[in-house]
């Protein structure tokens, strides 16, 4: 029973290991991104004094409780495009699952049968014990609720039970399950539900880079046949390995970060040379001591030069960060189950083509779930997309990302998201070239400083449809000389305003100018306020008054009769769908309405409800 522990936790280890590094790694990303928003932030710029417009209308505060918003679902509304285009995604990566599912598991099945030793229920039990690990896969990727997710996992239980009742005995169906149950269910998934972590997806980039690597040198070591005999190794050997592996590291980005090479390659040359000679001389110890540096260094750029690849594919959109999840997801399963039956032939079977089917399993579902994508990436590319801000009180990291993921699920489907930088927002929004410039440490380099800096960041955002049918999140990182300028330049250009006013009070200066430029600057149909209980409503409705009654002549508000401002009180998870509705109203920027009158834009019918 220790050997089963045992395995069960070596495949637990890399993977929680990893997550002890992002996690880490977080923390120092979120720490520099917020050292880099204080930085330079001084005197704030003096107000300029504006004409304030005579015969200002009275503003209506109009408090919507989200549980009110009745969404429609007639096929014409936004909200059914986003259904539609959310459902037609998740039937992608739900066919390829199957594709590899049925490959790979038709093969492992068919080596079974070749050895006629496990009788007419072996072959069905070991092909409905190796659905679980792909069915938790697919249901974790596509980001199904959490009902669903645990509601489909207890029906393929239940058909578990039932096969049983047609075993041969309950005896024999108990026995092949305590066989199977380790080695297909329980040790991949050890290995895979650290992996499918949302919050794991930003850092994809540079883990897949590195397993790339390690598939790449345990091909060559298994190829060339060498023998590595951890047993017979010494302790030295290990520990001037971890120390020449964390030396390659550091010189690599020291490399990287100055471009000095040709010191560094004489150097590395030398030690090459010398290692070389003492392998001449018959001292291998030192030779092999000699060569291990300037060789981690070749692994380390190797690792650097896939990572670059990704980034470069990412920035194509080609590779957004739910499709490269579900690679990592598969790719991790497909190493698992190749090496399941090349090293259990006596137990899976002997057929040569056996484990090169998981391989062709892998590829057709590449194959499968990127034709499916750019077929519908075709058929709507030439839609175009809306613009949606996102501002907020910063803070309260998890209830910020979780509106992220809201929104990724909704609004993402009809438009872009641009917000931003903030430390709630910092690892969820974590793109492909601030991770490289994170990992050169050039972080500061991606933060805007002057209004000149704002402007060639904001012509240069991305607007067109992505790989996954997904429109952009753009994320603009500001020092604090900067960060008015951006939320200035981006306010008047989109289609909604959504500012998330969560946990607010009067000591957030920065989101009151921000809450004051919009209600000024920006057509009222066109925001939305979403609070809860957390937000202090009376500090709130203060600032929104005192804003109003210093409305600019210039204000595109000056001339609605009857102007009116929504503020949304919700936020729960089952509320989203009400968020998005409101939002899809506001992008339609219709023009003001009669009192107690309300747009059915977008499919939404409201009830106006105080609180």
């Amino acid at each position: 029973m220790s050997s089963d522990y045992s395995l069960f936790l070596y495949a637990a280890a890399p993977p929680l290991g990893l997550l002890t590094a992002i996690a880490i790694a977080g923390r120092l990303f979120r720490r520099r991104v917020e050292s880099s928003m204080e930085l330079a932030a001084g005197a704030a710029a003096p107000e300029a004094i504006e004409e304030v417009a005579a015969n200002i209308p009275v503003l209506q505060m109009t408090k919507v409780d989200v549980s009110s918003v009745k969404v429609s679902t007639d096929g014409t509304s936004g909200t059914s495009e986003a259904r539609r285009t959310r459902r037609d995604i998740a039937m992608g990566f739900i066919a390829a699952g199957v594709v590899f599912t049925a490959c790979s598991s038709g093969a492992i099945v068919a080596g079974i049968a070749s050895l006629h030793r496990y009788g007419v229920d072996g072959p069905i039990a070991i092909a409905y014990m190796l659905q679980w690990v792909p069915l938790v896969v697919v249901l974790w990727v596509v980001d199904l609720p959490w009902r669903l997710r645990f509601g489909t996992l207890a029906s393929y239980s239940a058909v578990g039970f039932i096969l049983a009742i047609f075993a041969s005995s309950w005896v024999r169906a108990m026995d092949l399950f305590k066989a199977l149950l380790e080695l297909t269910v329980l040790i991949p998934l050890a290995a895979l539900i650290p992996l499918l972590i949302r919050r794991f997806r930003p850092w994809l980039l540079m883990l897949i880079a590195i397993l790339f690597f390690l598939v790449i040198g345990a091909s060559v070591v298994s190829i060339s046949k060498i023998d590595i005999n951890v047993a017979t190794s010494k302790l030295w050997t290990f520990l001037l390995g971890a120390v020449y592996t964390a030396t390659a590291v550091i010189l690599v980005r020291w490399l990287l970060q100055r471009e000095r090479w040709k010191l560094t390659t004489a150097g590395l040359g030398l030690l090459i040379g010398l290692g070389l000679l003492f392998l001449y001389l018959h001292r291998p110890d030192i030779g092999m001591s000699l060569l291990g540096l300037p060789g981690n260094v070749l692994q380390v750029l190797l690792v650097w030069a896939i990572f670059k690849g990704f980034v470069m594919l990412q920035e194509r959109q080609l590779l957004p960060a739910q499709v490269l999840h579900s690679h990592l997801c598969w790719g991790v399963l497909t190493l698992y189950l190749f090496a399941l039956v090349s090293w259990g032939g006596n137990l899976y079977g002997q057929l040569w083509w056996e484990r090169w089917s998981v391989v062709i399993a892998y590829g057709l579902y590449l194959l499968v779930l990127h034709v499916w994508l750019h077929r519908m990436w075709r058929s709507r590319k030439d839609r175009q997309g809306r613009r949606l801000l996102l501002l907020r009180v910063f803070g309260k990291t998890d209830q910020r990302e979780r509106l992220l993921d809201w929104l990724d699920d909704s609004w993402r489907f009809i438009g872009r998201i641009d917000l931003i930088a903030g430390t709630d927002l910092a690892e969820r929004t974590l793109g492909a070239r601030m991770l490289e410039a994170f990992l050169l440490r050039r972080t500061d380099q991606m933060f805007l400083r002057t209004p000149v800096d704002v402007d060639k960041r904001l012509a240069s955002l991305r607007l067109q449809l992505e790989g996954d049918a997904r429109y952009p999140v753009n994320t603009v990182y500001c020092y604090a000389s900067a960060w008015r300028e951006a939320v200035e330049r981006l306010a008047p250009e989109s289609d909604a305003v959504l500012m998330d006013l969560r946990g607010f009070s009067a000591k957030n200066r920065g989101c009151i100018f921000e809450l004051k430029w919009i209600v000024q600057r920006v057509r009222l149909s066109k925001i939305v306020l979403l609070t809860d209980a957390s937000t202090d409503s009376g500090a709130l409705a203060r600032t929104i008054s005192e804003t109003w009654s210093a409305l600019p002549a210039d204000s595109p508000s000056v001339s609605e009769s009857q102007p009116r401002l929504i503020i949304a009180k919700g936020g729960a998870h089952k509320q989203k769908d009400g968020v998005f509705a409101l939002l899809l109203n506001a992008a339609a920027d219709l023009p003001p309405h009669a009192p107690g009158e309300w747009s059915n834009v977008c499919g939404l019918a409201l009830e106006r409800r105080l609180f």
